[in-house]
C-alpha cells in the first residue's frame, strides 16, 4: 500500500469513530426526552404534578388572591353571583391543568368552594359538587 492509502484510511476511520458517536449522543437524547414524556405521563395519571408546575400554579394563586373581578375578562359580561355563592369568573383552559376563577379565587380540580367541590373544568363551564348534587357554573 502507498501512503496516500494509508492517510484515505486514516481519514475513513476518524470520519466513522465521529458517525458512531453523532449516531450515540442522538440517541441518547430521544431515550432522554421518551423517558421524561413517560414520568410526565406517570405523573399526570397518579395525579401529581412536576415541582415547578406546583411552584407556578402556587405563585399565581398568592398574586392573584387580591384580585376582585367584576366583568369576565374573556367576554366583558358583568359577573353575577349564583344561588350558591359561587359565581363564575373566567376559566384559564389548559388540557393538562385547566384552571378556574370563582369567587375572585384561582380555584382546580379538587379544590373547595364552600360547601361545594370543583369535580371538573371544561371550556365553558365548571361542574360543582356537595356529594348529592352537582351543579354547573357556566360563562356567559
Amino acid at each position: 500500500m502507498i501512503k496516500k492509502d494509508y492517510i484515505e484510511i486514516g481519514i475513513t476511520g476518524v470520519l466513522v469513530v465521529i458517525f458512531l458517536l453523532a449516531i450515540t449522543s442522538a440517541v441518547h437524547k430521544v431515550r432522554k426526552a421518551k423517558l421524561h414524556k413517560v414520568k410526565v405521563a406517570v405523573a399526570a395519571v397518579i395525579g401529581e404534578t412536576p415541582a415547578e408546575e406546583k411552584q407556578l400554579f402556587g405563585r399565581l394563586r398568592e398574586e392573584s388572591a387580591g384580585i376582585s373581578l367584576k366583568r369576565d375578562p374573556f367576554s366583558g359580561a358583568i359577573l353575577a353571583p349564583s344561588d350558591t355563592g359561587a359565581a363564575l369568573s373566567g376559566i384559564l383552559w389548559s388540557q393538562e391543568h385547566p384552571l378556574a376563577i370563582i369567587n375572585d379565587v384561582i380555584v382546580v380540580i379538587g379544590d373547595k368552594i364552600g360547601p361545594n367541590t370543583v369535580v371538573d373544568i371544561k371550556q365553558d363551564k365548571v361542574v360543582l359538587s356537595d356529594g348529592t348534587k352537582t351543579l354547573e357554573l357556566r360563562l356567559e
